[in-house]
């Protein structure tokens, strides 16, 4: 099958020597404002489940160890900030020369512009960050992605969908950050992108298909996993037309206790929740620790735990 078309402008290699100024995955976890899926979970969502055992936060682990590899690291940093009245996500299995920290914002308010340009005081001027928006699911190895962005040769590289929408990954050098404002709320997207661009090299490269699938609302949630168990993930809009009556996937942790003639259809059972007998899910999401009553059904619905943090 012959390469897409962006890989064959861009090499899937970073150019000689660049690799060595990665410093650090940033991994946004946070927001301004809690959604409803965090609020249900009680946690941040890169604690999600996601189909073989792995959490949405061993997801972007994994993705950070084959970077590290392929730019010929002997380590890397992965960062996960999460807002301040979140828990932290749950330590994940290390995995060799990936340095794994769960961290608060250091300053409330400060806006994703700010918090970058925080971070960035930690390095010198020529080393280089990857931040990501931890919510969603990458479509395409993080490697290519970094590789892609790494050949644009700028201080500020950003990726695009194949519409023209940002995804949530940039490679940005941090003496650029510093143009960043110190002090005060700092909106990436709206404030210090532009500014940035005056006086830095800031490029975007458009990938020619999809790169990721957001996973912030429980009805992204729930297509994204239909769509990973489906193998079509390039699901970007609803289709009309879909039978989403068939089941495609029922996800259930193994601590979980799940009555045998209770129906799971495209739902998720997390750690220690309890499905009773005759009970029907349709696209919900039963967080850890919360029960669903026998014969009770419940659609497209987030069944969370009476007390913060899954605990019952």
């Amino acid at each position: 099958m012959p390469p897409p078309a962006d890989m064959l402008a861009v090499p899937v290699v970073p150019p000689a020597g660049r690799g060595q100024k990665l410093r650090a995955l940033v991994l946004l976890s946070g927001g301004v404002r809690q959604t409803q899926l965090a609020a249900g979970l009680g946690r941040p969502l890169v604690d999600l489940p996601l189909p073989g055992g792995r959490s949405l936060l061993s997801a972007w682990r994994d993705h950070v160890s084959g970077v590290k590899d392929r730019a010929g690291l002997a380590d890397t940093a992965m960062r996960v900030i999460v807002s301040k009245p979140l828990a932290l996500p749950r330590n994940v299995v290390a995995v060799a020369g990936v340095n794994i920290s769960l961290e608060y914002d250091k300053i409330e308010l400060r806006g994703t512009g700010g918090l970058i340009r925080d971070i960035a005081d930690d390095y010198g001027d020529d080393d280089e960050v990857l931040v990501a928006t931890a919510n969603q699911v990458l479509l395409r190895p993080l490697h290519e992605l970094y590789s892609m962005l790494a050949n644009l040769n700028a201080d500020i590289g950003l990726l695009a969908e194949p519409g023209g929408g940002a995804v949530g990954v940039h490679l940005m050098r941090c003496g650029a950050l510093r143009e960043i404002r110190a002090k005060g709320f700092v909106d990436l997207k709206e404030q210090a992108l532009p500014e940035l661009a005056k006086t830095c090299n800031v490029r975007v490269v458009m990938s020619q298909r999809p790169v990721a699938l957001p996973v912030r609302t429980l009805e992204q949630y729930i297509r994204t996993l239909r769509a990973m168990s489906e193998g079509t993930a390039e699901l970007s809009a609803p289709d009309p037309y879909s039978e989403e009556w068939t089941p495609t996937f029922s996800l259930v942790d193994e601590s979980a206790t799940v009555a045998k003639d209770a129906l799971v259809h495209d739902s998720v059972v997390m750690a220690t929740a309890k499905v009773g007998a005759g009970a029907v899910l349709v696209r919900s999401l039963v967080c850890e620790g919360a029960t669903v009553q026998p014969g009770q059904t419940v659609f497209d619905t987030i069944v969370a735990s009476k007390m913060p943090g899954g605990k019952a």
